[in-house]
């Protein structure tokens, strides 16, 4: 699974983004970075990286939070939820 991490360093305190293939889930990419010395501030898959780019949503699943929560949402916002689930991990 391709994830890329915001983080900061726990030492120098700059904040610098982290990308790897490596890890089964954001879990287990968490824990690694976090006993590296860094702060994780946030953990994006392919998916999330599409939503930040191209909506107003941190991730999937606060799109998918978003419609359950109004499920009258426009028929664009459906069809850009499909999409998104479409990209491969």
């Amino acid at each position: 699974m391709y994830l890329s991490a915001y983080v900061t360093d726990k030492q120098t305190e700059v904040t610098t983004v982290i990308r790897s293939d490596f890890f089964n889930n954001k879990k287990e990419f968490a824990n690694d970075l976090r006993s590296n010395g860094y702060v994780v501030t946030r953990i994006s898959n392919r998916q999330d990286l599409a939503v930040q780019d191209k909506g107003e949503f941190a991730n999937v699943g606060a799109l998918k939070n978003q419609i359950k929560r109004f499920p009258y949402i426009s028929e664009k916002e459906k069809i850009f939820l499909a999409e998104i689930l479409k990209i491969e991990l």
